[in-house]
């Protein structure tokens, strides 16, 4: 086993050494008015296409939407808004079971929760699959058991780079960087996603990128 985590580091070294590192590139005028242009939209205003067949997930038609229930001591109704999490998902992952089956839970316990998942292929080609296989991937592998998702589930996306969805490109720009403990962490671990520059797959590579899968993201009202 040592002789040939060995070689995988060499030939992972030679690739390394035979890699041109991108070099940073000013903003244009033009990206600069559309990432100002992006900030100024809410997350409200994007949709997604479904994971199968044409329907679209508007996030509009969650807005101001109130669930109502009630309580035990005062016998009366409290309302509660719809929130929405937003979650980067992959059939294939080491975390799949746990966090689908996690979701559901939460989908069951919580009805003004309103989960999104979007399938992506960007973290270890984790989420290989399309459409219905996806579906048949969840019912039989992971988690197995018949399993079926009681949230939506999108087309399959991308999340960071040029060809990122509109609304994590939204979301990158918005939310505060993640934590530096955690990048480093990410960037000394053995055998860690970042510790090799080969294993990212999208450009351009950005400080506010989502990093693995399964990263949630909580829009509020």
């Amino acid at each position: 086993m040592k002789a040939n985590t060995v070689a995988m580091d060499s030939v992972f070294r030679q690739q390394y050494d035979n890699t041109s590192i991108p070099i940073a590139i000013p903003v244009t005028d033009q990206e600069q008015q559309k990432q100002s242009s992006t900030r100024k939209k809410t997350a409200y205003q994007f949709s997604f296409r479904k994971l199968l067949g044409n329907g679209v997930i508007r996030l509009s038609d969650f807005i101001d939407k109130v669930h109502y229930t009630a309580h035990a001591l005062t016998d009366s109704l409290i309302f509660v808004f719809e929130v929405i999490l937003i979650v980067n998902v992959a059939s294939h992952c080491n975390a799949t079971t746990k966090e689908y089956i996690y979701l559901n839970r939460l989908a069951e316990n919580y009805p003004a929760l309103v989960i999104i998942g979007c399938p992506c292929n960007q973290f270890g080609h984790q989420e290989n699959l399309i459409g219905e296989e996806i579906l048949t991937s969840l019912k039989h592998i992971r988690p197995g058991n018949n399993f079926s998702p009681k949230f939506e589930l999108t087309e399959k996306i991308e999340v960071n780079g040029a060809n990122a969805h509109p609304l994590y490109n939204h979301l990158r720009l918005s939310l505060p960087f993640p934590s530096d403990r955690t990048l480093i962490y990410d960037m000394t671990v053995p055998g860690g996603f970042y510790t090799h520059p080969m294993r990212i797959v999208w450009m351009p590579v950005s400080r506010t990128d989502i990093s693995w899968n399964f990263e949630k993201v909580c829009v509020s009202r």
